[in-house]
């Protein structure tokens, strides 16, 4: 992982590459560099033409995960890869270019794109389509949970996001295994966490999921 502490920084807050920056415009260094600047300044042309230069590709790396000063207060948020800071720092529109490129990753606390996307994502306005985007991924990761047992889901429904939530329904994202609720490690399903959001979309959501899957509606 990349860390600050060790970095020049060519763009505060995120810019952070090993070994500075070169006066060679064609170095995997520079190439990362303009990178991440075209992200920070929802410059989609620019990405797109840096992903498509000749190497460009293999010096983003946007495998790579980074330590920013955010995540070094933290924990959640430490190992972020480049989609995970644009989604969350609100740079919505490079997403797009971004997410089809991702190889499937995860932050040090075992979040990923589609997490940060349910945290993060707007649930109104130009971009609240941003779930939909990102689950254009190839690896979508829709069953993976974080440090806490949360999936994507979860989170979404924790956050009263019904549009979130709803994405991801119709994506897949599962709510049971056979007849049971999956839990997370509070003992928290996605109904209890949809009742607690208080938000009358998320539990109607999950419960007529739940009455098609016939699971309890209970609550604990």
């Amino acid at each position: 992982m990349i860390s600050l502490t060790k970095t020049v920084l060519c763009l505060a807050p995120f810019c952070a590459l090993i070994g500075g920056c070169h006066s060679n415009a064609s170095s995997p260094d520079q190439i990362r560099t303009q990178f991440i600047q075209a992200v920070a300044a929802d410059d989609f042309t620019q990405m797109s033409a840096l992903l498509d230069k000749t190497g460009g590709y293999q010096a983003i790396r946007l495998g790579d995960r980074y330590d920013t000063p955010e995540s070094q207060k933290d924990p959640m948020l430490r190992g972020e890869a480049i989609i995970m800071w644009a989604i969350r720092t609100g740079h919505f529109k490079p997403v797009l270019a971004l997410v089809g490129r991702t190889p499937a990753v995860k932050n040090d606390f075992g979040r990923t794109p589609l997490m940060y996307a349910a945290l993060y994502g707007p649930e109104v306005g130009p971009d609240q389509s941003l779930m939909s985007v990102v689950l254009q991924s190839p690896d979508k990761q829709l069953s993976a949970v974080d440090n806490n047992g949360d999936s994507a889901l979860l989170m979404a429904l924790r956050r009263g996001a019904p549009n979130a939530a709803g994405w991801l329904l119709r994506a897949g994202a599962p709510i049971a295994i056979g007849r049971n609720w999956i839990r997370n490690k509070r003992g928290q399903s996605a109904l209890d966490l949809a009742v607690a959001s208080k938000n009358s979309w998320c539990i109607t959501l999950v419960t007529e999921r739940a009455k098609l899957a016939g699971l309890p509606l209970q609550t604990r």
